[in-house]
Formats: C-alpha cells, sequence, structure tokens
C-alpha cells in the first residue's frame, strides 16, 4: 500500500485531523519532515510551518533554515522560524544538549499553537523512530509503559507517519522530487539513539529482515497490555494514594502487586509531572525507611509502609522572632497566628492538634519560631521527664522528609510547643485563666 493512502487511513482511525484543521508542521528539512509536508500539501491540509535554528550546526543549521524558507515559498505556506542558543540553555537547565533542543522546540510549537489557534501539532516520526524509541526505553528501564512507544496522539503532537517506514519514505521522496537536507549528526553513534540506528537494529535486520514489521507488532500489542494496566492502575491509585497538602503518599506494595509496582509508579509519576529517574526507584523501594533521592525539585522517601513524595524545602537556617501579639508568623510553608483569648472554663480548651493554648502572656515575650536542632529536647504534657525532639517526632510519624524542616516554638530558650503535636507541660492552661495565648498553625496553600 503507497505512503499516501496508509496516512490518509491512519489519520482518519485515529482521528488526528481533518481538512477543516488548521496544523503546526515541526519542519526540521529532513527527508522525514519534508514528505511529511509534502504530504499536507498535496492533500489540501491547512498548516503553518514552524522551523528551529538550534544553532548548533554553524553553517549546515543555517543551510537547513534556507531550505525550508524556500520551499515554504515556493509552495505558498505560511511558515516560522526560530533561532535557540541551545548550548547555553542545556547549561543552565543542567541538562543534555538533545533534551535542551526536545524541550525548546515543543515549548515553542506550543506557544505557536495558541498563538495561531491550531488544532494539532504536527512531526514526522515513523515506524523505525517507534522501534529505536523501544530501546532506548528498554535501555533506560522505563518499564512496560516505555516499551509501549509513542502514541498516535499525545497532547496536541499528532504523528500521521507513525506507521510509516523509513524506507516508505524514502521511496515517497525520490518519486516526488522533494528536496531534503541530511543531517551528519544523524551518523554520530556516541549518542544513544544513533547506536540503536547504525549498530544495533542493522544486526538484528540481518537475521529477519522483517525485524521492523514485526517489532511495531509487537509494540502495538504492548500498547493494549498497557492501555488494560491503567485501569487497574486507576484503582490501585484510589487505594494506596493519598495527598494532603503538598505531599503525597504511595503505599508500598503487598506481594501481588510487587511485580508491577514500578510500573504503577510510572504511570503516577507521569500522571502528576514527576520526573524521578525509574533506574534508582527500585533501590529506595528495596532499601531501609530513610531512603530518599531528589529530582527537579522533589524528593521522593521512604517511610515505614509508604512511599511520600514532597517539594524540596530548606528552613534549616530560617528563625522567627515574635515581639508582639496578636502577630501573623510565616515559616517556610506554614503560617502561625498569635492572638490572646478568654477561657470558658476546661471544656473550652481545644483538642485539635493545629490549635494550642499556653499560659503565656507579653512578659514572656518575645518568643520564637525555628527548626529543631540536634539535642533539643522538651519537657512534653502528658509524659514525665524529657524527650529529644528527634524521638518525638519520628513517635509521632512524622515522615522524615518533613522532620529536617519541622518548627518548633521556644519560649525562654525552653520548647513552649512542638506544633500538630504536643505543647510543653510548664506552659499548659487550666481553662480558669483571665487570659491564655492561642497559636494556630495553617499550610500557605491551604488558606
Amino acid at each position: 500500500m503507497e505512503l499516501r493512502i496508509k496516512a490518509l487511513n491512519y489519520i482518519y482511525e485515529h482521528r488526528l485531523f481533518d481538512e477543516k484543521d488548521h496544523l503546526i508542521l515541526g519542519l526540521s528539512g529532513g527527508a522525514d519532515s519534508m514528505a511529511l509536508a509534502h504530504f499536507l500539501k498535496a492533500e489540501g491540509y491547512s498548516f503553518t510551518i514552524a522551523h528551529c535554528n538550534f544553532q548548533l550546526r554553524n553553517e549546515s543549521s543555517d543551510l537547513d533554515q534556507q531550505l525550508v524558507e524556500d520551499w515554504s515559498r515556493t509552495n505558498g505556506v505560511d511558515f516560522r522560524i526560530k533561532s535557540f542558543d541551545t548550548k547555553a540553555y542545556s547549561k543552565r537547565q543542567k541538562i543534555s544538549v538533545e533534551m535542551a533542543a526536545r524541550k525548546l522546540r515543543y515549548d515553542w510549537f506550543e506557544d505557536l499553537a495558541k498563538e495561531l489557534d491550531a488544532n494539532a501539532i504536527a512531526v514526522a516520526h515513523h515506524v523505525n523512530d517507534q522501534v529505536e524509541t523501544f530501546f532506548l526505553n528498554i535501555l533506560r528501564g522505563s518499564g512496560i509503559k516505555g516499551c509501549k512507544g509513542m502514541n498516535p496522539r499525545n497532547g496536541n503532537v499528532v504523528r500521521p507517519f507513525l506507521q510509516i517506514t523509513k524506507p516508505e519514505i524514502e521511496e515517497y521522496v525520490t518519486q516526488n522530487k522533494i528536496p531534503f537536507r541530511d543531517d551528519e549528526t544523524n551518523l554520530d553513534t556516541t549518542f544513544l539513539r544513533n547506536a540503536i540506528r547504525h549498530r544495533v537494529v542493522p544486526e538484528l535486520e540481518k537475521i529477519n529482515p522483517s525485524f521492523i514489521y514485526i517489532m511495531n507488532g509487537n509494540i502495538k500489542r504492548i500498547a493494549g497490555v498497557w492501555s488494560f494496566l491503567e485501569m487497574h492502575f486507576i484503582e490501585m491509585e484510589r487505594k494506596m494514594v493519598k495527598k494532603s497538602r503538598d505531599i503525597i503518599t504511595i503505599q508500598l506494595p503487598n506481594e501481588k502487586q510487587s511485580h508491577i509496582y514500578l510500573d504503577f509508579l510510572n504511570y503516577l509519576f507521569a500522571k502528576e509531572n514527576f520526573n524521578f529517574p525509574m533506574t534508582e526507584i527500585q533501590s529506595i523501594i528495596d532499601g531501609q525507611v530513610g531512603k530518599y533521592v531528589k529530582y527537579k525539585g522533589y524528593v521522593l522517601n521512604k517511610e515505614r509502609g509508604y512511599l511520600s513524595i514532597s517539594p524540596i524545602v530548606d528552613n534549616t537556617n530560617l528563625n522567627v522572632e515574635i515581639n508582639e501579639i496578636p502577630y501573623v508568623a510565616e515559616f517556610g510553608e506554614y503560617e502561625f497566628y498569635f492572638k490572646y483569648v478568654k477561657p470558658q472554663g476546661k471544656n473550652s480548651i481545644p483538642t485539635i492538634p493545629d490549635i494550642v493554648w499556653l499560659n503565656l502572656s507579653e512578659k514572656d515575650l518575645p518568643m520564637s519560631l525555628r527548626v529543631w536542632q540536634s539535642g533539643d529536647a522538651m519537657k512534653p504534657f502528658g509524659m514525665t521527664g524529657t524527650k529529644k525532639i528527634k524521638k518525638m517526632l519520628t513517635d509521632s510519624h512524622v515522615p522524615s522528609s518533613q522532620r529536617k524542616n519541622y518548627p518548633v516554638l521556644f519560649v525562654n530558650q525552653k520548647v513552649a510547643w512542638l506544633p500538630g503535636i504536643r505543647p510543653g507541660r510548664d506552659y499548659i492552661v487550666t481553662g480558669n485563666e483571665e487570659q491564655v495565648l492561642e497559636i494556630r498553625v495553617t499550610y500557605k496553600e491551604s488558606k
């Protein structure tokens, strides 16, 4: 079946777009994207060409841009060009040049789609790209989700050539005399994808010339398995995942769940837009309580019976002094509200953990809020003797991810309150006082 018919059937089958839609076409100047540009033009689709000049290949990058401009003008197609300092962006973001180019490209495509009210962003990925992606994801430990390959549609991005092979594209380019440029970096096998393309796939095709077609069929079946698993993961998420403020907790698996737990986490992380390296996750699961991994502003901790995910916050040097009442003190992600109240007997004393009454007055000012330090101890109400703050936090099952930055209220260098856990017994009220200090703690995002 010729490329044109296969592509049209695929577009219709997956409802990627129709003749009423306007598209953004990512056009590099290579054979694949030039073939897609010719196809869209020949079939009468409306589209705007978007070309990225990543300024990575000196004169070659400029020649790619010139080809795109010339073809667009010759064929009467609207086009946009944008240049990027990709190496500088890569350095700032601390990511590879390859990843930087990908992010810059797709972020701009999305912005352009909004600006032009486009219905989709078309890219020229094909069957051979799909097979290469399969091997890339295996080597990265991406699990079943990675092995299912690319989708026909991913958000606004559509792939009308995803069931077209590279030889079919080459034949289409030759038959229609479509101009294109070769990217010489595609021959550089120090890049993993290129190594798979030029070293791995050809050897497997020697063993079985139909290897690409067979692998494409396998990837489709794996995609079906993933769709089935996703339905199961929805139920697992309902039972095993809890969200409290900006913290997510995930139960560790039972024996029946253990063989798909990493794939469940992969599903969950993608949904929540977390990018923890999956190769490290198993070591966290198998490790001791307190083991963690940090990545892009978040920390994943192993707790007793569950994993926790929370933003990375460092309040270790924060010290807030309270010199007057009433007062609102901001302390990292917490806010503390101080005011005086008149008790109405013992039964009026608050019993919820985020509000405390303390027998304190103006003469006890200033008070201070700071993060606990090694050696800090308190005389907890309801207990005898003293107890280390570290032990109090552990015994109260405060997740290890929160302990480091946990605030403590000090009065006269003594612990008056461990918020949400216990007050110090030196400051306990009876309910018969004329006036007591009320302190309420909240989380900023829950106001």
